[in-house]
């Protein structure tokens, strides 16, 4: 408690100040014919965003075997993203692994800006950086930022929450942007992982339909019909779970209209698969090694879980399969590439990436497929598998 000899000095300090104050005002008030003051309101240090980043549209790709700005290239575009996310935005995001300090940081100074922050991740590991993400945000989805676990998928009755979704309402000059890939926020997938993001901007549709599956995520039970499939212009999503009998197969039914003609160009078939085994693998085995034998250019760049099976059968049809030679490096990609014939057109050219991989266990998961059809798309994702067929 204060000393009654000390108040009269802070009394005097306190007036001080108070008639200053208003001396201020009373010399800056516009007089009766002054213009009305266009001055913008200041905005608090605090709520400012630290970065002034724009997402470019895209596919955008790390090399674990580079150097460490090259390994964390897709966390610099999302930490980026989030650093440039104003007050008043939402960031959305839903991933399987997340251990990333730094991510978590940058996130929860986005929430204490104003951004609304709103995270959904799997319970299978429990990482220090999703704690602490918990405590600053709070575990309720009704609140306006949260950090929660989902026990076994979010939307279905079983498998896991696998997908790797980044939504940004705004960051920088870019609206309503969704960034889909096989990146978990993992030094592993950094370090030892072959990774991509693939960016849409200003996507109206796609943005609106990520942002309603996220919402049925975020309450961690099932839904009735949890299958999801959204096209938007040159961008199909599908989503899972699903029941493969009556939905059908994806993967296969990406592959049902390739066709293989030796003239005047060859189809290219180019797999980039993390995980691709047991009786639904070999199912999708048998179809790819099918369009090798028909005349179709079958490439495979396979990763840690790819089962003996899988690869006899496409060893026998001529399809040319390589690993990493890397030490502990691996491809974490779920990827396909067509090019050539494709239903009735013989100049199509299509991307299939996300976080599904070729198992049966797969289709249990709340897991993500975005096909793309832009060729500049596929141009870049095709540029990236060669070096890594060839080189990594």
């Amino acid at each position: 408690m204060p000393s009654t000899t000390s108040l009269p000095r802070r009394l005097t300090v306190l007036t001080a100040g108070l008639m200053t104050c208003l001396a201020g005002l009373v010399a800056t008030a516009p007089g009766p014919e002054a213009a009305p003051s266009a001055a913008p309101v200041a905005v608090p240090a605090a709520a400012r965003t630290p970065d002034r980043y724009t997402p470019k549209p895209g596919a955008k790709f790390n090399k674990p075997t580079g150097t460490r700005a090259q390994q964390y290239r897709l966390f610099t575009h999302i930490n980026r993203s989030i650093n440039s996310s104003p007050r008043g935005s939402v960031i959305r995001i839903a991933v399987f692994s997340f251990s990333d300090l730094r991510t978590a940081d940058n996130l929860i100074r986005a929430h204490r800006r104003g951004v609304h922050v709103k995270l959904v991740f799997d319970d299978h590991a429990v990482y220090d950086a999703e704690r602490r993400l918990q405590r600053a945000l709070g575990r309720n989805p009704r609140h306006r930022s949260f950090a929660i676990l989902c026990e076994k998928s979010c939307r279905g009755t079983g498998g896991e929450m696998h997908s790797k979704v980044y939504l940004f309402g705004r960051a920088g000059r870019a609206k309503r942007i969704t960034m889909v890939g096989s990146n978990n926020m993992t030094s592993h997938n950094a370090e030892r992982q072959w990774s991509d993001l693939l960016t849409l901007t200003n996507n109206k549709r796609m943005y609106a339909t990520f942002r309603t599956w996220f919402r049925q995520l975020k309450w961690d039970r099932p839904v009735a019909h949890p299958r999801i499939a959204r096209l938007a212009g040159a961008n199909l999503a599908l989503i899972t779970p699903q029941d493969s009998e009556k939905d059908g197969d994806p993967a296969l039914r990406a592959l049902a209209p390739v066709r293989c003609p030796t003239v005047p160009r060859r189809t290219r078939v180019l797999i980039s698969a993390h995980a691709w085994y047991g009786p639904r693998g070999m199912k999708i085995a048998h179809r790819v090694a099918a369009l090798a034998r028909h005349g179709c250019v079958v490439r495979v760049f396979y990763g840690e879980a790819f089962g003996t099976e899988i690869h006899r059968v496409l060893a026998a049809a001529g399809v040319r399969s390589r690993t990493s030679r890397h030490r502990g490096v691996t491809t974490h990609q779920k990827l396909l590439i067509v090019r050539g014939a494709y239903g009735g057109n013989d100049k199509a050219a299509f991307v299939w990436t996300g976080s599904h991989n070729w198992s049966q266990w797969a289709l249990k998961l709340d897991d993500v497929i975005l096909r793309s059809a832009k060729r500049r798309v596929v141009d870049a994702y095709t540029r990236h598998f060669i070096y890594m067929f060839h080189h990594a």
